[in-house]
């Protein structure tokens, strides 16, 4: 806080010394007093205010780190890193600012005591009013002065005589010209700006010209001998009154030179005009912003590689969406093709789910994506057209509807800086968009995903786009750009979990990572969460060399995890139907392996229960795939045999050869589908005979049915080939309603139907009445970035107040530095979400943070194109512990 405030200052002294300098050379000792007194007034405020401007007119960018931190420093931009010491004894930085605010509280305090005295006076003399002033005949030795609207006169100076009427109109002009209340306002600055220099020879000259402006009234004709007479007729006081206005108070020869000098200098406009370029300049040096290139047109290179997976939609028989002259597969391929070529200058590792026309079903995607180990998937399509929306065109973002979804804000952030980046450079939609149909790869995604629709195949402008070699590299580099911003923001490392002035590495001399007694890389401990460390230790020196050897040259860090985390470390191996070990798993050779399936988070649990909350390997071999499916099932089960409830007497007479499907149900969706039958689970079991039937649905009348997304009648339905339904799903009572408002309270059909090559029509067409645009964008970049109300001064003063720095000092951390990176969400409005620690140094360092960040005030939201828009924003706090 400290560094900020004096940044504030030195500004502040800068720009007043600027403008005083240019008073004292070009305006000083003219005959300019009204001007010069504005002049003055003026420079005061704008030296205070200008730093506190956040204009942004125009950006440089610069190649230089060094340049972009000084600018960062001196200009308050960017992230700022706050420092709390965990210390309890001496803080300098805290006492420094104490003294500054107790000389400015002491000076306040001695301005309103003259203020009272000066009050007190006009109490104990007598007092005569007039239309403009009150005027008070004192016996006191430092009359006649003047304050606000009352003149204190001397006694012994009469009135009757020439020189007592120039005193008499003196004062009135003060008075008139309200001089009293500048002196008020300078010495209100000078209370909190004390250590100003400029401010203090700004006030003399205020004051100077105040006497100017008086002495002009009071003697006409610029009578020198008149304005001596009218000194010598007093003398000098005992006591200065300093906000009140004394006639004694300036030098008598500046004053009696100003009455005599020529009324007209040389080039009197232009001295008075040349201050316009001068603001000008000033206000500039104060309204540009330094970016990096990167933030400019050059290509913004990862640190660290980052792992996509694209996908193009569509491909094989399946053609997609099809108009002018060229069909969706074709147009994604090339574009996920350009996106693979290009990704190697950002250091992205693209993998693509196909790389030629074949054709590959949507669980065949998202599976192949979720076993990449990637950091991020992304879908290309194209939309297009239908009859109710005939004009729509350009890209859209779209995300998963689904409201469990583990990495929602992750996709929100990944979605809204893509659409970022392409809006810069195509028309796109302004927020990004949900649908609950026609996205299956991004509901079975398991690591951040979204859908990209690269504008309209059925519009012109945007099929010319697709068909433009340049427009699709401009679209591929978009893309690589709205990711590498993505994975800048989301990049963390457990580096920032050790304090700063333990370890001095580089890129090219790392440290030895030891977790849990086994050396591991640096890209190993990436995937650790930070949550599931226990401690961390660094040993430095000849005490790591002499345990770990060579490899320890630059310092070891000791990682133990905590107990749950250790076994957190392996999943579930279930080879056959059987849950075995790793050791088992791993002794079946590659050639005897039918299929390996991999499943994650919630569709572990469901499956394995707790068992499965760390992944789960299903190994199927040959031999197991060839045999009937054997179900080992407790006897209160219901079961399910192609659609119809059956006793288990009736699944043991089923020739298991004969099966076509099983599907296990569990808990709540057992319970939701078949009641309270279903409450010791549901076993649904397809014969191959009935899945080649038709399906017939026995519905109510009153049911709502939609045919691929198309609201339709019964007699629609009745019409229907069976045979050409792709999937039925069924919605009542809430999901109904939610989904399709009124219309749905009897519950609702969704239909979709295959196209005459057997796939699909649910990527082809676009889904309506269930897409929300509601979904506004979080941006990582803005115009104006959010900030604490009152800025980085007030956010330090916060912390300050709020945050425990004891509490590493509590727990007996080493000394050093610990920082602590906070990733929260600012709304529109300013209110904070998401708040965690994207990093904990551990002694509660990060939970602290998190406290104090959750506890605080609404935040000024981020501003873009005008308009407040969410941000999701970075903020490091460090805490220090001192020897």
């Amino acid at each position: 806080m400290l560094q900020q405030l004096s940044i504030y200052l030195l500004k502040v002294t800068s720009i007043s010394g600027l403008l005083f300098l240019y008073y004292h050379i070009a305006l000083r000792n003219k005959r300019f007093h009204y001007y010069n007194r504005f002049y003055l007034l003026m420079a005061v405020a704008i030296s205070i205010v200008l730093p506190l401007l956040k204009l942004e007119w125009f950006t440089f960018f610069s190649d230089s780190d060094q340049t972009i931190h000084l600018y960062k420093i001196i200009y308050g931009s960017g992230e700022h890193e706050v420092m709390v010491t965990g210390k309890t004894g001496i803080n300098w930085e805290q006492l420094t600012i104490y003294a500054m605010v107790a000389t400015g509280l002491v000076l306040l305090a001695v301005l309103c005591s003259r203020i009272i005295k000066i009050k007190l006076l006009k109490k104990n003399y007598p007092v005569q009013q007039f239309t403009d002033f009150d005027f008070i005949n004192t016996d006191i030795s430092s009359a006649p002065f003047s304050f606000l609207k009352d003149i204190f006169w001397r006694n012994d100076i009469s009135l009757e005589e020439e020189t007592g009427k120039q005193i008499l109109q003196h004062e009135i002009t003060h008075i008139r010209q309200k001089h009293s209340w500048d002196k008020l306002f300078m010495q209100l600055i000078m209370c909190f700006y004390w250590m100003n220099p400029f401010f203090h020879l700004i006030k003399k000259e205020l004051y100077l010209i105040h006497e100017f402006i008086a002495d002009e009234e009071a003697v006409k004709h610029a009578d020198a001998d008149a304005f001596a007479k009218m000194l010598l007729t007093a003398q000098f006081g005992k006591f200065n009154f300093l906000p009140a206005q004394s006639i004694f108070y300036s030098s008598i020869k500046r004053r009696l030179t100003m009455l005599t000098i020529s009324k007209k200098p040389q080039f009197s406009y232009a001295r008075r005009l040349m201050i316009l370029p001068l603001i000008t300049a000033l206000v500039c040096l104060f309204a540009f912003t330094v970016k990096t290139r990167n933030a400019g047109n050059a290509i913004p290179v990862l640190a660290k590689p980052f792992v996509l997976v694209v996908d193009a939609g569509h491909g094989g028989a399946d053609k997609g969406a099809s108009a002018n002259g060229m069909y969706e597969k074709d147009a994604t391929l090339k574009i996920a093709q350009k996106i693979k070529e290009l990704s190697s200058q950002y250091n992205i590792d693209v993998i693509l789910t196909r790389n030629s026309d074949v054709y590959m079903n949507p669980r065949e995607k998202s599976d192949f994506a979720n076993t990449q180990n990637a950091n991020a998937f992304i879908s290309i399509h194209v939309n297009t057209n239908d009859k109710e929306h005939p004009k729509e065109s350009g890209f859209e973002v779209l995300l998963s509807s689904k409201s469990d979804e583990k990495f929602a804000t992750q996709n929100k952030v990944l979605g809204s800086a893509i659409l970022q980046n392409i809006s810069r450079d195509f028309t796109a939609a302004p927020s990004l968009q949900t649908r609950s149909t026609g996205i299956w790869v991004l509901k079975n995604s398991n690591i951040p995903s979204v859908l990209i629709e690269c504008g309209y195949i059925t519009n012109k402008e945007d099929a010319a786009n697709l068909k433009d070699d340049a427009k699709i590299e401009l679209i591929a580099k978009n893309i690589l750009e709205g990711i590498a911003a993505y994975a800048n923001h989301a990049a963390t490392s457990i580096r920032d979990t050790i304090p700063a002035n333990i370890l001095n590495v580089t890129a090219d001399k790392q440290p030895l990572y030891v977790v849990n007694g086994k050396p591991s890389s640096e890209a190993e401990i990436k995937l650790i969460n930070e949550a599931d460390i226990e401690r961390i230790d660094v040993l430095k020196d000849s005490a790591s060399r002499v345990i770990y050897g060579p490899k320890a040259e630059n310092g070891v860090v000791l990682i133990t995890l905590k107990t749950s985390a250790k076994k957190a470390q392996e999943p579930l191996y279930v080879v056959d139907g059987k849950i075995v070990s790793k050791e088992e798993a791993i002794k079946n050779e590659a050639t005897n392996i039918e299929s390996v399936n991999v499943l994650k988070d919630k569709s572990a649990i469901d499956k394995y229960g707790d068992k499965g909350k760390n992944g789960v390997i299903e190994i199927t071999s040959k031999n197991a795939a060839k045999e009937p499916i054997v179900l080992k099932v407790p006897d209160n089960v219901l079961y399910v045999i192609d659609g119809k409830v059956s006793s288990k007497e009736e699944y043991n007479k089923l020739d298991k050869k004969t099966i076509e499907s099983v599907n296990v149900l569990k808990d709540k969706p057992a319970i939701d589908k078949y009641g309270d039958k279903g409450k010791h689970g549901v076993i649904e079991i397809t014969s191959k005979n009935a899945a080649k039937e038709p399906i017939v649905l026995k519905v109510p009348v009153d049911v709502l049915y939609v045919i691929d997304g198309k609201i339709s009648s019964k007699e629609e339905y009745n019409k229907l080939d069976k045979k050409t339904i792709e999937s039925v799903n069924v919605l009542k009572d809430k999901p109904a309603i939610d989904k399709y408002g009124d219309k749905g309270k009897n519950g609702v059909i969704e239909i979709k139907s295959k196209d005459q090559t057997g796939n699909s029509t649910s990527n082809n067409n676009k889904s309506i009445d269930v897409k929300d645009s509601n979904t506004k964008p979080i941006f990582t970049t803005a115009q104006i970035e959010p900030q604490f109300p009152g800025g980085a001064e007030a956010w330090g003063i916060y912390l300050a107040k709020q945050l425990d720095a004891s509490v590493l000092a509590k727990r007996k951390a080493p000394p050093g530095i610990y920082t602590v990176t906070l990733s929260f969400i600012v709304d529109e409005d300013g209110n904070l979400s998401d708040v965690k620690a994207l990093n904990d140094p551990g002694y509660g360092a990060g939970a602290e943070a998190v406290r104090v960040l959750k506890q605080g005030p609404k935040w000024l939201p981020a501003i873009e194109n005008g308009h407040t828009v969410a941000f999701l924003n970075k903020q490091k706090i460090a805490f220090k512990i001192s020897e």
